[in-house]
């Protein structure tokens, strides 16, 4: 008995800034006030058109705005604390699930809530309790007896591990399962002039993503199904991607060994899971990678001598929306299933460890079939 995605409900919040105003953003909020020349290569290099924001709301034109973030009043001001960013968390993260879920339930809720057993959250930027998913349940008027698993703090391939522990909950029985991620990656916005903190500053959004699920037999042509999982952590690596809570957000630390580490280890972590499927690497179809940013997807591309076409996916996603961490990889797969892909589908995304999740997708009963 499988996992199959019967829909995926996607959401941004409404208003968004291009690079280049959030260039001018970050240089406003800088301590020396000024255009720094480091800042402009690193925004120029990310191939992101524009990102959306939480924290953005229009003024008297329509043109976006915010308050949340001030000039620092001294070198030692680094913005709001961590208690008001999740203050800012708990009052805005839910609007946005409520989208990405009104969406993955547009054509019939009423049929797609029916017997549906567990929710599945997943978040690395905001913690609140009671959570998002006791809202959810009570607002869909769902049965109290609904379970609620949350999976936090795992960074940007958690909705992989939301998927992996809602098959696990799918094993035993037919059920539905929603699954959810949600992030505002800009309530973490640091008031640094280090490097790898301009990097993260430049490369993160928000945004959120639904998938209802179901498990039982794949007997159509349609579905996709989520056919095998696997996690690989590359040894000695622990410290190039970090995400610590601090005083003043949550400090996200991005190492430029990472897209080397990718390239030395992620081939044989590939070739071992898509193997397992009685898979090739010439036989997966299509890849659904989450853009870390443009040297992650030329590292996996290099490892996996993967072409422009196969990474055209997750580089729309990243122009378009930015890195929005956990829900991304959604964003991507969403495009390829719109676009009738045919399987198999790999979908890869990284985090602290460094870890490899790997994913793998089929449409239809027949796992080897096109």
């Amino acid at each position: 008995m499988g996992i199959i995605i019967r829909a995926i409900g996607l959401a941004n919040p409404n208003l968004a800034l291009d690079q280049k105003s959030a260039l001018k953003f970050a240089n406003h909020l800088s301590s020396s006030r000024a255009s720094d020349p480091l800042r402009a290569r690193i925004a120029a290099k990310t191939g992101i058109t524009k990102r959306h924001s939480v924290l953005l709301e229009p003024d008297e034109k329509g043109n976006p705005i915010q308050d949340f973030f001030s000039p620092p009043l001294s070198a030692e001001d680094m913005g709001p604390s961590t208690a008001a960013r999740m203050q800012a968390y708990e009052g805005r993260a839910y609007a946005l699930v409520q989208k990405a879920v009104t969406r993955c339930l547009a054509d019939d809720a009423t049929d797609a809530l029916r017997g549906l057993d567990h929710v599945v959250s997943c978040s690395c930027t905001g913690f609140a309790s009671p959570g998002i998913d006791i809202r959810l349940i009570q607002e869909l008027s769902l049965p109290p007896s609904v379970t609620r698993t949350h999976v936090g703090f795992m960074g940007c391939h958690g909705l992989l591990n939301a998927l992996r522990v809602s098959a696990a909950l799918g094993s035993a029985e037919p059920t539905r399962i929603l699954c959810f991620a949600v992030e505002l990656c800009s309530l973490h916005y640091q008031y640094s002039e280090v490097p790898d903190q301009m990097v993260a500053n430049t490369l993160f959004a928000d945004g959120a993503a639904a998938l209802l699920l179901e498990s039982r037999q794949n007997n159509d042509n349609e579905s996709w199904q989520l056919i095998a999982q696997q996690s690989n952590l590359i040894d000695g690596t622990n410290e190039e991607i970090t995400w610590r809570i601090r005083d003043h957000g949550f400090v996200m630390h991005l190492s430029r060994k990472v897209a080397t580490h990718l390239e030395t280890h992620l081939k044989s972590c590939v070739e071992t899971a898509v193997a397992k499927c009685g898979y090739s690497l010439k036989d997966v179809k299509h890849w659904a990678i989450h853009p870390g940013g443009p040297s992650i997807l030329s590292a996996v591309a290099s490892a996996l001598d993967l072409s422009d076409a196969d990474l055209a996916a997750s580089r729309s996603v990243l122009e378009n929306h930015g890195n929005m961490s956990s829900p991304t990889i959604a964003f991507i797969l969403q495009k390829l299933f719109m676009q009738n892909a045919s399987g198999p589908v790999v979908a890869l995304a990284f985090g602290p460890g460094i870890t490899c999740e790997i994913a793998i997708f089929q449409r239809g009963s027949a796992l080897n079939s096109d």
